[in-house]
């Protein structure tokens, strides 16, 4: 495949994982009838392996064929088991000519040519995403279709990871609601805007007010006519300030019933951390009560803000290397391009991949390749600056956004990295890396889509990475140079 093609391929898997409005499932649909046209095969399967048995999870098959999602097969009939052995990609273009010719699932389903990744999820095997046929392939598998194959492989992990936090972060919501509507004590939640999102029954009951009837009204209602006025100034001076603070001793608050009577208060005020902004968990107790299940109440909150911030945490952050991870990458480049876009100053992006490293892997063995991409992320932590952004691109690879740094500036933090990774000293052998550079120069009121603007610089530095790769490694290749140099040949050719 030329390489116009296999950026063409490459620019469709970004199209179709950076679309979730259309939802995973029509995703991994997608995915696999891509891979199914790149690689020349008529079935896609994305499975998930338990100790015994290869479910299909997502698939897509010719007509006629009996396989749809849900269908379990014996996981020791099936290539899947080499592909795990493996630990990476592999493939067969024609297995009845092969070593694995004799592998139950050749005699079981006789197909012919098969290409196959594990898929990890929180770093542990979820299944595989596979490719195979029927009929031989005429062509050799390409590097290329090992990095298209790894790039889906890559996403789907990903966002499997991320579709598992997010339930783990609605369980803890739902369980939190629950806790709150089951709570003697009553208790409201508002919004920055000042509106009620949550209450609970003794809360309606306290006030007057029938299931319901509270939701998405202003908590000024629960105010005597007397402050109403001014509450709104002091519920904002706290979103200013947040911090977990109990408010009536030694003052005289008031709450007021929906029939306009008034009573003595006590509350206690918990700022929440949340994915949709922050929010004020009020509990409210009458002074005849007193507050007898404010600490219980102040724990609650306490534990689900620090569930959010864990779970934050777990959704940005790589849990080998602790940098950032593929999605906060994207986050924060769209940011800064925003940012820098307003000043009219340079962005640079480097995209880093060490050099040999499935050798290096298969040499000395998982724990020490780990070992490896944590002191190389150290190393180039250690040459960023403050303002830059070192992540976790996928794999052995890694990126630095480099903000207000044209390319001459990124050239130079790009040639102390070449040096600093080589005298990284204790590994099993010395690691070199191959860097690709790409510069955007904006101009003052230009118009950008931050996410094409994102995709094209990283497609553009990826192919400057490329290059540094084909030129023999250990070494860093601007975009620039490489498009100069391409024009050169074509002219004296």
């Amino acid at each position: 495949m030329s390489q116009f093609h296999s950026e063409q391929v490459i620019r469709t898997l970004y199209q179709i994982t950076a679309d979730y409005q259309q939802g995973f499932d029509q995703q991994v649909k997608q995915l696999l009838q891509l891979g199914c046209e790149r690689f020349d095969l008529e079935i896609g399967i994305l499975s998930r392996i338990t100790i015994n048995d290869y479910i299909v999870e997502h698939c897509i098959c010719p007509d006629g064929m009996e396989l749809e999602a849900k269908t379990r097969f014996k996981l020791k009939d099936n290539y899947c088991t080499l592909t795990l052995a493996e630990g990476g990609p592999l493939g067969y273009e024609h297995v009845g000519k092969s070593e694995i010719s004799v592998h139950p699932a050749y005699r079981e389903f006789a197909l012919e040519s098969y290409i196959g990744i594990p898929i990890y999820v929180e770093q542990k095997i979820y299944g595989t995403l596979n490719f195979s046929s029927p009929y031989p392939r005429s062509r050799k598998f390409q590097e290329t279709d090992i990095e298209a194959l790894q790039l889906m492989g890559v996403w789907i992990g990903a966002e499997l990871s991320r579709r598992q936090r997010e339930k783990e972060l609605w369980l803890a919501e739902e369980r939190f609601r629950i806790a709150i509507d089951a709570s003697p004590s009553p208790m409201v939640m508002v919004n920055s805007e000042g509106l009620i999102i949550l209450t609970n029954q003794a809360t309606e009951k306290m006030f007057g007010y029938s299931s319901g009837e509270m939701l998405n009204q202003s908590v000024e209602i629960l105010v005597p006519d007397n402050v109403r006025k001014l509450h709104p100034r002091f519920r904002e001076s706290f979103v200013r300030r947040p911090k977990p603070r109990a408010m009536g001793a030694g003052r005289d608050l008031m709450g007021k019933r929906k029939d306009g009577r008034c009573f003595p208060v006590s509350i206690g005020l918990n700022p929440i951390e949340t994915p949709e902004g922050p929010v004020i968990l009020v509990a409210i107790v009458d002074l005849t009560e007193r507050k007898r299940f404010e600490e219980q109440i102040v724990s609650q909150s306490l534990q689900l803000k620090k569930a959010n911030e864990e779970l934050y945490l777990q959704a940005t952050t790589d849990s080998l290397t602790g940098l950032a991870n593929r999605r906060s990458l994207f986050t924060h480049l769209k940011s800064m391009l925003q940012l820098v876009n307003r000043s009219s100053r340079s962005l640079s992006l480097l995209l880093i991949d060490l050099d040999l490293f499935k050798k290096y892997n298969d040499e000395f063995g998982h724990p020490a390749g780990d070992k490896a991409l944590k002191e190389v992320a150290a190393s180039l932590l250690y040459e960023a600056r403050g303002s830059d952004l070192v992540a976790r691109y996928g794999g052995e690879e890694f990126a630095i956004i480099l903000p207000e740094t044209d390319k001459k500036g990124a050239m130079t933090i790009g040639a102390r990295i070449l040096e600093s990774v080589k005298s990284i000293g204790n590994l099993e052998r010395q690691i070199t890396v191959s860097i690709g550079a790409a510069t955007l120069e904006f101009e003052a009121e230009r118009e950008l889509d931050p996410m094409a603007v994102s995709l094209n610089l990283i497609e553009v530095a990826d192919q400057g990475l490329y290059q540094s790769k084909a030129q023999g490694r250990n070494r860093i290749t601007h975009y620039e140079d490489f498009i100069r140099e391409s024009r050169k040949h074509l002219f004296m050719s």
